[in-house]
């Protein structure tokens, strides 16, 4: 079996409120279960501007904004299917 390159998702990174460590564990897993081959219909998905009213996606797939700066890189669906709106900033 292959040495995996991706951290195990029980890895922890400690910040005070807890928001990068949320958002790291977020990403590891995504990456250790596609790693380890498991059937995913989850997208990584790049984008200019804010993915809300613009990108459509589903619960849990993660939006990365090449133009964003601190706090509005990152975006996760957390609500609504097939539709262009409930992406939250990480």
């Amino acid at each position: 079996m292959p040495v995996p390159i991706i951290p195990n998702p029980s890895t922890r990174l400690t910040n005070p409120d807890g928001t990068i460590e949320r958002t790291y564990r977020s990403l590891i897993d995504f990456l250790w279960r596609r790693w380890r081959g498991d059937a995913l219909d989850r997208a990584i998905i790049y984008c200019t501007g804010s993915p809300n009213g613009q990108v459509t996606g589903s619960v849990g797939d993660l939006a990365i904004r090449t133009d964003g700066g601190a706090g509005s890189t990152l975006y996760v669906k957390e609500s609504g299917t097939a539709t262009n709106t409930g992406w939250a900033a990480k």
